[in-house]
């Protein structure tokens, strides 16, 4: 493997070994202790699968709340879900179902770390930068409460990660992956579409570097054929479900509840004042894993309004929407309490400031650098149609989770800054964050053990 040969010593490999056995057993702690059978989800997609199983047509938006996505969530869950009726009958049976098709995000993690971890190498992290960034990737809270939970956005996290690591390729030589990556992108791209709205931006990004491409070089008339092969696979793969949509319901993007106000086209109504974009508000965030803690839901605490507060709580905790049961909506099954330490959560915040730091350096040291535009595209894109989106809403609309799949430029970015750093004629600094993040990754496992360990009433 291409990934072996990028690790220098025996140490190196062993240690990889570690990290990956130990995000192992760490699952295995998660799905074992799971006070739920679908896991720890915001919302039931888990009724669209059953809608399917029950009736052998997809669902449509009246089934259920979350029905109105697109079908490739439900479509992959079936198997999982039939084998689990199937092995198991009476009272418990759903139960046991249910924790059958948990495992489709199980192995949806595993193609995240497993493509985090490609890109790395691609992108010639070697040694022990390539073993910190993978260390990163593998504990990285926001992916691993994910990996158990029945929902469409860890699926389409998959998705999209595999697609921006073969758009780096294609980007880079797009001869040479000819036909095959071409098929490949517009497959991943049309099925990235196809799970959720936001895998359009896929596509979006993909035409972005298209016409840079096209604007900085002579490209050969193969250039725009193999383009125009990505377009109308994609399209072929993903569209049916957009098409339908306006045949139906008059637009391409439909949804259910408030999240339909992120989605109308050229009639937004922007909750301003329902957003905080310059507020750090780390008292009250920390005050959350306290005894004397608010109780309610999470959208009903100042704390929330905060967009970068929030979404880096939401990155590298779960901001106790799965630890403190009266944070959710469904008060006939809240989540039971997962008391964590205010102090080793306050450690993984406090320490998760370095990489995101370094992702400032590492980014502003590869703008020029040709080779890293489609990270720099898709990060650009997602952010500015995010943004446009929650800022459309005024419930729930801030979730990390929907931006998971820039999990691994998140990660290079801050390789790449620690490397630079590195190079500083004074070597303490660089010596100095390197310890940093090699904690991060300590105490990032032992608050996610003592998250995953829980407590049973």
């Amino acid at each position: 493997m291409h990934g072996e040969a990028s690790l220098q010593s025996v140490a190196q490999r062993r240690t990889v070994w570690l990290i990956l056995s130990a995000g192992a057993l760490l699952r295995v702690v998660l799905v074992l202790r799971a006070p739920r059978p679908y896991g720890y989800v915001y919302d039931y997609y888990h009724a669209g699968v059953q809608v399917l199983y029950r009736t052998g047509r997809l669902p449509i938006a009246a089934d259920c709340p979350q029905c109105y996505h697109p079908p490739v969530f439900y479509t992959l869950g079936l198997p999982f879900y039939a084998l689990g009726r199937w092995l198991h009958h009476g009272p418990g049976s759903v139960d046991a179902a249910l924790r059958w098709l948990s495992m489709l995000s199980v192995l949806c993690g595993v193609v995240c770390v497993w493509y985090g971890w490609r890109l790395l190498v691609l992108f010639g992290r070697r040694g022990w930068d390539l073993v910190l960034g993978l260390g990163l990737i593998v504990v990285f809270p926001c992916l691993v409460i994910s990996s158990y939970g029945i929902e469409a956005d860890i699926v389409l996290t998959s998705f999209m990660i595999a697609f921006i690591y073969y758009l780096c390729l294609f980007w880079r030589d797009p001869q040479r992956a000819g036909a095959k990556g071409a098929l490949r992108l517009g497959v991943l791209a049309g099925l990235a579409a196809a799970t959720k709205y936001n895998g359009l931006v896929a596509l979006a990004a993909f035409g972005v570097l298209v016409v840079l491409h096209v604007g900085l070089t002579r490209p050969r008339r193969s250039l725009v054929a193999l383009s125009g092969l990505v377009m109308v696979t994609a399209v072929l793969v993903g569209g049916w479900k957009y098409v339908d949509n306006v045949r139906e319901r008059g637009t391409p993007l439909y949804a259910n509840g408030s999240a339909q106000q992120g989605f109308k086209l050229g009639s937004h109504r922007f909750y301003l004042d329902r957003y905080e974009f310059d507020s750090l508000r780390v008292r009250q965030l920390l005050h959350l894993w306290s005894p004397t803690a608010p109780k309610g839901l999470l959208t009903d605490l100042a704390v929330y309004r905060s967009v970068p507060t929030t979404l880096y709580a939401m990155a590298w905790t779960d901001m106790t929407f799965f630890s403190e049961p009266t944070r959710g909506y469904d008060y006939l099954h809240p989540y039971l309490p997962r008391p964590v330490s205010q102090w080793l959560v306050a450690a993984v915040l406090a320490l998760g400031v370095v990489p995101t730091g370094l992702v400032v350096v590492g980014g502003a040291m590869t703008l020029k650098d040709r080779a890293y535009w489609p990270l720099a595209v898709m990060t650009g894109l997602t952010i500015a149609a995010y943004v446009l989106w929650f800022l459309s809403q005024e419930l729930w609309a801030l979730k990390t989770k929907y931006v998971l799949f820039l999990l691994p430029a998140y990660v290079l970015y801050a390789v790449v800054g620690l490397e630079r750093v590195r190079r500083l004629r004074w070597r303490l600094p660089g010596q100095v964050l390197t310890g940093l993040l090699v904690l991060l990754i300590g105490f990032s496992y032992a608050y996610l053990m003592v998250f995953a360990i829980g407590r049973h009433a």
